[in-house]
């Protein structure tokens, strides 16, 4: 009896080790899929607060700063206003993208005044490229491209503006 326990305990651990393992497997292989998809700028499409198809065409040759938020999430909101401290970003797109509808985006667009920036487009993302591109997890979550769609960096939670603006300054070397 206890060399049958024995084996069981030995046969459980294993089993348990190789569900870990294959985990881990899965996980690695899954974030580098991402990583090579997000490496450059896929084709997309949002849609603009005032009913505009916006696609990956509509990027003017500058680098792309591809913010992905929540109108309710207060580091979003935090991020927005770092955004807004910055003043003119004569040489960066500013691309707020969310799934959220329409009216709360206007709402939120409004709210900061964002429709007066040239620079700044709130987006809704109704095929939810957030989650299933770029594998969003939690918000905000931003990736910065250069203007030949090239991802420079990628960054999770609130980033602050000069971060952005040294990592963009550092491709121009």
């Amino acid at each position: 009896m206890k060399k049958f326990l024995r084996t069981l305990a030995v046969v459980f651990i294993l089993a348990i080790l190789g569900y870990l393992s294959f985990g881990i497997y899965t996980k690695s292989r899954k974030k580098a899929e991402v990583s090579a998809r997000i490496s450059t700028l896929s084709p997309f499409s949002f849609n603009s607060i005032d009913g505009r198809k916006i696609t990956n065409k509509h990027i003017s040759g500058k680098p792309l700063w591809l913010v992905f938020f929540d109108t309710n999430c207060e580091y979003c909101r935090m991020e927005t206003e770092n955004i807004l401290k910055a003043g003119e970003w004569k040489d960066i797109q500013i691309w707020l993208v969310s799934a959220e509808p329409l009216d709360s985006l206007s709402a939120f667009a409004a709210k900061y005044r964002l429709n007066s920036l040239p620079h700044v487009q709130v987006l809704n993302d109704t095929h939810h490229a957030a989650f299933l591109t770029f594998n969003v997890t939690s918000f905000p979550a931003s990736f910065l491209y250069d203007s030949n769609g090239t991802l420079i960096k990628q960054y999770k939670g609130v980033v602050k503006v000069e971060t952005v603006l040294k990592d963009y300054a550092g491709t121009m070397l």
